[in-house]
């Protein structure tokens, strides 16, 4: 049986492992995934968006997602909400 809560932990060290500045969204998203298919989780779609309170997300989130698909490299100072769980 997976042990749902020791996995989560281990893709959220993931996670903040890979969110460094210079390094891409897709990258992070990437790390997870790779992690989740290790134990046969095929997750998809997006597992983090920025929050911040000069720019709140909101349903459009015209800025980085941490997913696969996204390009933009992250910066300093940036505040992500992860979601490897959901």
């Amino acid at each position: 049986m997976l042990d749902a809560s020791q996995v989560l932990i281990a893709d959220l060290n993931t996670h903040l492992a890979a969110a460094r500045v210079g390094n891409r969204a897709c990258d992070v998203a990437n790390a997870l995934c790779g992690e989740l298919v290790k134990v046969g989780i095929d997750r998809g779609g997006r597992c983090g968006y920025p929050i911040d309170l000069d720019h709140p997300s909101d349903w459009g989130e015209r800025t980085v997602l941490i997913r696969p698909a996204d390009e933009i490299v992250l910066q300093p100072d940036m505040t992500l909400h992860f979601m490897p769980g959901q």
